[in-house]
């Protein structure tokens, strides 16, 4: 990705990099099927434009952080093992070619 960026200037490469970086954690990996932000932290990643424009959704106050903590642990838990599979998944496959 960050070669195609900055093709053009390629001495220019850091400008380059924060944005290259928020599309790379954006973006659905063929390995895996989801997005790495989502994997790491349990969530997508929230730009300052989506606070600005979008709404808490219903009940995410009432959440009391023991709750927050033990739901997201669990959803975390649930996508490594997700991960974990389809990654054992496409490297069969990958052998059978």
């Amino acid at each position: 990705m960050l070669a195609k960026v900055s093709i053009d200037q390629p001495e220019d490469w850091d400008v380059h990099f924060d944005r290259v970086l928020l599309a790379y954690r954006s973006s659905v990996h063929h390995t895996t099927d989801d997005i790495p932000c989502r994997i790491m932290l349990g969530r997508e990643l929230r730009l300052p434009v989506d606070v600005m424009i979008y709404e808490l959704p219903h009940g995410a106050l009432e959440e009391t952080t023991g709750e927050y903590v033990q739901r997201l642990r669990h959803e975390i838990e649930y996508l490594f093992d997700t991960v974990r599979a389809r990654a054992g998944l496409k490297q069969r496959q990958k052998n059978e070619e």
